[in-house]
């Protein structure tokens, strides 16, 4: 089990990450992730450019935290200092107001543990720090990398759904499952 620390402005620190509320110098690399093509591929971005939807993003990042005293963080890699991508919770309001954990890492540091590692950070901000009773996910059916991520983390596959007009697997995991999983 990943060993994060919780630190007082909401970022974590786990073995090689640091997950830290967006901040508008994040903006340009941020940007340079969102232009990648495999982001672009899963994240269905409309037909604008990388640069609009990044700072859109970012800016409802930032206001997450602001409102809701969470939101998704920053993933910077500890030894280089440098964003990989963003991971954390959000607010779905189309999801009767559940909480998504949600993740898109730069293409590079894919495959290298580093969404399950801050995803067990995510989980556990959200279980014992916000007191949330479920958290869910979803991706598009054919992104098994993702469904790979989100198993990983305990999640388990509950059943179909729509989100933005695309189909979509909903994946959750309850308190008292991510609980027992800590024993």
């Amino acid at each position: 089990m990943t060993t994060a620390t919780d630190l007082p402005d909401g970022s974590v620190t786990t073995e090689r990450l640091l997950l830290r509320p967006f901040t508008l110098d994040d903006l340009p690399a941020y940007v340079r992730i969102r232009d990648e093509a495999s982001v672009r591929d899963w994240l269905r971005s409309p037909d604008e450019p990388a640069a609009v939807i990044a700072e859109r993003s970012l800016r409802h990042f930032m206001d997450e935290w602001r409102t809701r005293g969470y939101g998704p963080w920053a993933v910077i890699d500890r030894r280089s200092g440098e964003l990989v991508g963003h991971h954390g919770l959000r607010h779905m309001p189309d999801f009767d107001g559940e909480t998504e954990v949600l993740y898109t890492l730069t293409e590079r540091v894919r495959r290298q543990g580093i969404g399950v590692e801050a995803g067990r950070a995510a989980l556990a901000y959200g279980f014992d720090r916000l007191g949330l009773d479920r958290i869910m996910a979803i991706t598009l059916h054919d992104n098994l990398a993702s469904r790979g991520v989100m198993e990983r983390l305990g999640m388990t596959y509950r059943r179909e759904a729509t989100h933005k007009g695309f189909p979509v697997v909903y994946y959750a995991i309850d308190r008292s499952d991510w609980q027992a999983a800590a024993v």
